[in-house]
C-alpha cells in the first residue's frame, strides 16, 4: 500500500515537473521569439504621447567652416527646419542607434543599453513603424521589438547578464549583418579574451536567428566601431565596385580607430575620440560561401590611399602588410583627394588639440537624390582637459555635429555644416536614414537626422551650460534642409545664412539681386521678453544673413519696407543691418565659458555685443546696441523709411554708427555708440529679420525684410569720401 502510494506520488511529481518544464520552455520560446503570435507574446500597452518636442534649447546649424576640409561647392547651405523631437522613454530608449532599410520595406534600428516598451536589453533590435512627417506635426513613428539580447557572449558593461553589444547594422539582399563584441566592448575587445566579430542573420530576423562569426578583425582595425554605408532598400553599392571582382556590387563599411585609451580605465571607450577612419569594401554574402564574404573580415578590402592619379587603392584584409598599407580617410591636401599611398601617419583630421579633430561613432549614407555620400559624426569639446577620460569631460563636456559630403565613399570630402551642443561628448551615431531622405525639389532637399545623446546630469563639476543639460538616449529626430548649388534663390558666397538663438525656422532667398530675409524671435530691450527661458539671461533670437570682416568696415543696402499682415507679429517686429561681435570657438576652455555660454563673442551667443540699425513696420528707423550686458536704443526717426530708404552701418574701431538716406539725399546719422571694452577685430556684418513674437513650433509668426544693392566696403575709404 505504501509502496503503491509512493509510485503514485512519484508519478504526480513527474507530471508537475513536466508541466513546469513545459511552461518554462514555452516562456523561453516566447521571450526568444518576439515574432511569435500575439496570442503568445502579449502586445505592449500603448503609450501616449510617443514623442515629445524639445523646449527650445536646440542650436542652429552653421555652414561656416572651421575644419581643414574645403567648403562644399555642391551643398551651399544647411538649416534645421524643425526643433528636436525625442521619444517617450517608455516607448524607445537606447544609444548608438544604427538604422538600415531592409528588403521587406521596413527600417530596423539596433540599440545598445536600450528598451522597447519597457523590455530592456544590452541590445534591442526593433522594427520602425512609419516615418517622420513631411510637414511640421509631431512624429507618430512607432517601434516593434523583434530581438532582444541576441548576442549572448558576455560583456563587462552589459545591462543583462552574459549579453554583449553591437554598434553597427545593415541588411543587403535579405541578410542582416552586425559587428559584435565577444567577451568585450569596443576597445576592451582589443585585449584578450575579447574578440570583435561579424554576425549574420537571414530574414526574418529574430533573437535566435543570428549566426556568430568566428574570425577576428585584423589587428590594425581591432575592435574599432564598425558601421555600414547605407545605400538603399536592401541594396548593395555599385560605386567603384568592378564587376570582375564584385559581380553583385559591394558593401562598404567604415571603422573608427586610434583614440586615446586611459591606462587607468581599461573599460574606457576610445571611439569617442577616434583619430582615424578606415574604409572597407566587400562582396555581399552568399549562401554558397556561408556569407563569409562579409563575416570573415579577412575577405574585406581596405582603402590604402590615393595613387598619383587620385584613384583609390585597396589592400586585402588578410595581407600581412595591412598594418603598413591601410590608410585613413582624410581631407584633400597637396593636390591629393586625401591620404596618399606613400603617406604615413595620416589622420582623418590633422589639427592640434584645442581646435578639433576627433570622430565619435561616424555614419555614412548615400543620398540618391543628390548623388552624394553624407558622412556624419560628433566631435567632442573640452580638448584642453587631459586625459580625456570617459568619466570626465569627454562625456560631460558636450559635442558638436559635423556633416561632410563626397561623390564617392572614399572622397574627396568637403565640409557641409556643423551644429553646436549636439549632445554630450558621446553624442552617439548621427545619421540620415536612407528611407527618410526626401525628394529633391526646386527649393532643395529635406532629410531627417537621428542620433542619441544625453545631457541629463551633465556631470560634476558642471562642464556644460545648465540650459543645455538636456537630450535623451533614444532616437532624437530633427529635419535638416540642404540647399544644393543651382537651387533657385540660394544665397551667394561669402554670405552665410542661419537662425540665431531659439528662433523658429527662418529663411533667406536671393533673387534678381534682392535678399529677402524672414525671421522669427525678438531683439527686445529687456531680457527674455516672452518669459520663455526662466534664466534671466539675454536671448536674442532672429534670422541672420552675414559675412565676417576684419577691422573697420561698413555695410550698406537699399531697404524695401515689408507690409506684413500675418497674425502674431509684434509691434516691434523689425528688419535691418547689424554689426555683431563674433568669433567662433570650438568647445569650452578653462579660461572661457565655464558653464555659462559658448562664448561672449561667438556667432551662436544670444548675448553678444552688437549695433543694429532697424526699421519697424511703420517705417520708423532706430539704432540699438548691447554693451556690458545692457541693451539701449536711440530715438526713432519716425516713418523715415516708409517709402523705402538706404541704410548703412559703420564700424570705426570701438564705435558703431548708423545712417539713413531717403530719396537719394545725404546720409543722416541715426545714432552711434562707443563700446566701453575694445570691440573684437573680427566681427560679422549682416542683415536681420525678427518678428517680435514668441518662438513656437509648428505655429509661429515671421517677419521679412528686403534688401538690395547690398555691399560691404572699407569704412576708411568710405569716410574719406563722405
Amino acid at each position: 500500500m505504501a509502496k503503491g502510494m509512493f509510485k503514485i506520488s512519484i508519478r504526480a511529481l513527474l507530471v508537475v515537473a513536466l508541466a513546469l518544464l513545459a511552461r518554462l520552455v514555452y516562456r523561453g520560446f516566447v521571450s526568444h521569439n518576439p515574432s511569435a503570435p500575439a496570442a503568445i507574446a502579449a502586445a505592449p500597452a500603448k503609450v501616449t504621447p510617443r514623442w515629445f518636442q524639445s523646449n527650445g534649447g536646440d542650436n542652429p546649424a552653421s555652414v561656416e567652416n572651421d575644419t581643414p576640409f574645403p567648403s562644399s561647392q555642391f551643398i551651399l547651405n544647411a538649416q534645421w527646419t524643425t526643433p528636436r523631437y525625442f521619444p517617450n522613454p517608455k516607448v524607445q530608449a537606447a544609444d548608438i542607434i544604427p538604422v538600415t532599410w531592409a528588403d521587406d520595406g521596413y527600417s530596423y534600428v539596433m540599440g545598445d543599453d536600450g528598451s522597447v516598451y519597457g523590455r530592456r536589453g544590452t541590445t534591442v533590435l526593433a522594427r520602425i513603424l512609419g516615418a517622420p512627417p513631411a510637414g511640421n506635426s509631431i512624429p507618430t513613428t512607432d517601434f516593434e521589438l523583434v530581438a532582444q539580447d541576441a548576442f549572448p557572449y558576455g560583456c563587462p558593461k552589459s545591462v543583462t547578464p552574459e549579453s554583449c553589444y553591437s554598434v553597427g547594422l545593415t541588411e543587403v539582399n535579405g541578410v542582416f549583418y552586425a559587428p559584435t563584441y565577444d567577451r568585450g566592448y569596443p576597445v576592451v575587445a582589443d585585449h584578450p579574451p575579447g574578440h570583435a566579430r561579424m554576425d549574420y542573420s537571414l530574414a526574418p530576423v529574430s533573437r535566435t536567428s543570428w549566426v556568430h562569426g568566428t574570425v577576428d578583425f585584423p589587428e590594425v582595425v581591432g575592435s574599432g566601431t564598425v558601421s555600414f554605408v547605407e545605400i538603399g532598400k536592401g541594396a548593395a553599392s555599385h560605386d567603384g565596385c568592378p564587376g570582375s571582382a564584385f559581380p553583385n556590387g559591394c558593401i562598404y563599411a567604415i571603422v573608427s580607430q586610434g583614440g586615446y585609451q586611459d591606462p587607468k580605465d581599461p573599460n574606457g571607450i576610445d571611439q569617442f575620440i577616434a583619430t582615424k577612419l578606415y574604409l572597407a569594401r566587400m562582396a555581399p554574402g552568399t549562401a554558397e560561401h556561408h556569407y563569409e564574404e562579409v563575416t570573415n573580415p579577412g575577405n574585406w578590402r581596405w582603402f590604402a590611399g590615393f595613387d598619383a592619379a587620385n584613384s583609390p587603392t585597396w589592400i586585402n584584409g588578410n595581407d600581412p602588410n595591412l598594418v603598413r598599407g591601410i590608410r585613413s580617410l582624410s581631407y584633400p591636401r597637396h593636390g591629393s583627394y586625401g591620404c596618399r599611398v606613400e603617406t604615413t601617419g595620416c589622420l582623418f583630421w590633422d589639427q592640434s588639440a584645442g581646435n578639433a579633430g576627433h570622430l565619435n561613432y561616424p555614419h555614412m549614407a548615400y543620398d540618391r537624390e543628390l548623388d552624394r555620400y553624407l558622412l556624419t559624426f560628433a566631435d567632442y569639446y573640452y580638448r584642453d582637459f587631459q586625459p580625456p577620460t570617459e568619466s570626465g569631460p569627454m562625456v560631460q563636456g558636450g559635442a558638436e555635429l559635423r556633416v561632410l559630403e563626397a561623390p564617392h565613399p572614399w572622397g574627396p570630402w568637403s565640409f557641409v555644416a556643423r551644429s553646436a551642443y549636439f549632445g554630450s561628448g558621446n553624442a552617439y551615431g548621427p545619421s540620415f536614414p536612407v528611407e527618410w531622405q526626401g525628394p529633391r525639389t526646386p527649393a532643395g532637399q529635406d532629410l531627417w537626422m537621428i542620433w542619441a545623446a544625453n545631457f541629463a546630469g551633465c556631470g560634476n563639476p558642471l562642464l556644460v551650460p545648465a540650459d543645455l543639460c538636456q537630450g535623451v538616449y533614444g532616437m532624437n529626430l530633427r529635419r535638416l534642409h540642404l540647399t544644393p548649388a543651382g537651387t533657385s534663390g540660394a544665397i551667394p558666397r561669402p554670405w552665410y545664412d542661419q537662425d540665431l538663438g531659439f528662433a523658429s525656422p527662418g529663411n533667406t532667398s536671393f533673387l534678381n539681386g534682392v535678399f529677402k530675409v524672414t525671421g522669427n524671435g525678438n531683439l527686445a530691450l529687456g531680457r527674455d521678453a516672452f518669459d520663455q527661458f526662466k534664466d534671466h539671461l539675454d536671448h536674442d533670437t532672429f534670422h541672420y544673413v552675414f559675412q565676417r570682416a576684419e577691422g573697420n568696415d561698413e555695410l550698406e543696402s537699399s531697404f524695401l519696407l515689408t507690409v506684413n499682415s500675418a497674425s502674431g507679429v509684434g509691434r516691434e517686429a523689425s528688419a535691418g543691418l547689424m554689426v555683431r561681435e563674433s568669433r567662433y570657438v570650438i568647445g569650452q576652455t578653462k579660461g572661457e565659458l565655464q558653464g555659462r555660454q559658448l562664448s561672449s563673442g561667438d556667432v551662436f551667443s544670444e548675448g553678444a555685443r552688437y549695433g543694429y540699425v532697424g526699421v519697424f513696420q511703420d517705417g520708423s528707423v532706430f539704432f540699438q546696441w548691447r554693451d556690458q550686458g545692457n541693451v539701449s536704443r536711440s530715438r526713432s526717426q519716425l516713418r523715415g523709411c516708409i517709402a523705402g530708404c538706404r541704410l548703412k552701418i559703420v564700424r570705426e574701431n570701438n564705435r558703431i554708427r548708423a545712417f539713413l538716406s531717403t530719396s537719394h539725399r545725404q546720409w543722416q546719422e541715426v545714432g552711434s555708440h562707443d563700446f566701453i571694452a575694445p570691440f573684437s577685430r573680427s566681427a560679422t556684418f549682416g542683415m536681420v529679420a525678427t518678428s517680435d513674437s514668441v518662438s513656437t513650433f509648428p505655429a509661429f509668426a515671421s517677419y521679412s525684410g528686403r534688401f538690395e544693392n547690398v555691399r560691404i566696403r572699407s569704412a576708411v575709404q568710405s569716410l574719406a569720401g563722405r
